[in-house]
Formats: C-alpha cells, structure tokens, sequence
C-alpha cells in the first residue's frame, strides 16, 4: 500500500496539534536528490507543499523517517525540529555528519537519536 504526499499533507493540515510522525517506510515522501526534472503542472510541487506543511509544524517532538530522507529534506524542516525530543533516521535515509553537528542547535531538546542502516565514520579527535 503506498501513501501520497498530498494525502500526508491533508492529514497534517487537519491536526495541526499533531507531536509525533512516523514514516518510516515511505518511499516517495523525500524524492532523491537527483530528482531535479519539474514538470510546469507540478509548480510548487506535491513535496514542496508537504515540505512547507511539515515546516510550519512547531510542535514535533517526534519525527520517524527513512527511504529518501536527506539533509536537503533535513535542512528545509529546520523550524519543525526546534521543539523535537526524538529523531529516528531508518534504513534509506541519510541524515549525514553535517546534520549530526548541527543537531544540537536545531534541536535543543533532543533526548533520543536512533540511527538504523547509517553508516558511521570515525575520524581520530585531535
């Protein structure tokens, strides 16, 4: 069963109290950064309107993402993060070390990061 964008979008729209998004397994929700190709009907898009939906949001406290989150999706979601106590990033996704950095300015109240299927690179502290 797959799930749309603008479905997602209406269901945010109509709870606007909503703490806590799980989308784990969503595939289509955070197109691919090589998904440049805009058709002139799709202006703005379905996932720029999720994207703006989803940044107006300034209650979050739990976010739940995978298959094509990335720090470009992270980035245009900042203002939705401020009052997050959890982030959960899924096998797909990819939050990246400059978002880990950053994590701690963007959300203030984090208490928990789950990362499944990340890849990890450690570098010597000097």
């Amino acid at each position: 069963m797959q799930i749309s964008g603008a479905a997602l979008t209406h269901v945010i729209q109509g709870n606007p109290s909503l703490k806590c998004l799980k989308a784990r397994d969503c595939r289509n929700l955070f197109p691919g950064d090589s998904c440049t190709e805009k058709r002139e009907s799709d202006l703005p898009s379905l996932h720029e309107k999720l994207h703006a939906e989803l940044g107006k949001m300034n209650r979050l406290e739990e976010i739940e993402f995978g298959w094509g989150f990335s720090f470009i999706s992270f980035s245009s979601l900042e203002s939705a993060l401020m009052s997050l106590k959890a982030i959960n990033i899924g096998l797909g996704g990819m939050l990246g070390e400059d978002a880990l950095k950053r994590l701690p300015a963007i959300c203030p109240l984090l208490e928990t990061i789950i990362l499944h299927f990340q890849v990890m690179i450690t570098f010597p502290v000097i």
